[in-house]
């Protein structure tokens, strides 16, 4: 706890140093699954079939001109019904679901490709700029999958009750488009995937695929605000 605490503040001392903005941040979106209980195996199915409301809050520390760390809290759920397949697949002859509610705190590293000090130049001035923005990092999923196995029992499903844990890794990847709009707000379109580097995000393995792990991810809109403003920064705005 104290190494971490000691690199948050490490982290805003250098933001400070930088003259450059922190900022905190909103976002909305929705939130998609891949695994054992939902796939494109079945023409019927579509990719944004079970796809529902995410919405998170963050912080953005700048750590150079166009790199910077984000620590982002993110509130969603994962869902699936394989009574939708229509195919003659296991999916339709089981027709279990599932339903996982998930708080995921991510600590992630961006890079704002033409984003240079947050659309201010050398001389202090804000310009309006548009930046395509690559962003990775780690991250700790809180969840409590339930899952509707119809009544069906086997050992695989007591394999799987057991094995479930209500924290799972998360490997979070994406790209976005940044529009700086003002020296105090900012627009981002984002998609973030999570590598399937579990089998659990739908409490479901050795019952069903346990040779293919679970993937989700998000689509949405973020908006920035700026918690401080850079020093030189006099508000005026070029188009």
């Amino acid at each position: 706890m104290k190494k971490v605490t000691s690199t948050l503040v490490a982290l805003i001392l250098l933001s400070f140093s930088l003259q450059s903005q922190i900022n905190g941040s909103f976002k909305v979106g929705l939130s998609s699954y891949q695994g054992d209980l939902h796939c494109r195996s079945d023409e019927n199915i579509k990719l944004m079939d079970e796809s529902n409301l995410s919405l998170g809050v963050g912080i953005r520390l700048p750590l150079s001109e166009i790199l910077g760390f984000r620590a982002e809290a993110t509130y969603f759920q994962l869902t699936a019904d394989e009574t939708q397949f229509t195919d003659e697949s296991g999916h339709a002859k089981r027709g279990w679901g599932f339903n996982n509610k998930f708080l995921e705190i991510t600590a992630l590293v961006d890079w704002e490709i033409l984003g240079k000090k947050g659309g201010f130049n050398d001389a202090g001035k804000f310009k309006r700029t548009l930046t395509p923005v690559i962003f990775g990092g780690l991250g700790l999923a809180f969840n409590s999958p339930t899952v509707n196995w119809k009544s069906t029992t086997s050992t695989e499903i007591t394999e799987d009750e057991n094995d479930v844990s209500n924290v799972a890794i998360t490997l979070p990847i994406g790209l976005g488009l940044k529009y700086y709009i003002s020296s105090r707000f900012a627009l981002s379109l984002e998609a973030g995937y999570r590598l399937p580097i579990s089998d659990y995000y739908d409490g479901v393995s050795q019952a069903a695929n346990p040779d293919k792990n679970d993937s989700f991810g998000f689509g949405g809109v973020k908006a920035y605000f700026a918690l401080g403003r850079k020093a030189t920064d006099n508000s005026n705005v070029k188009n």
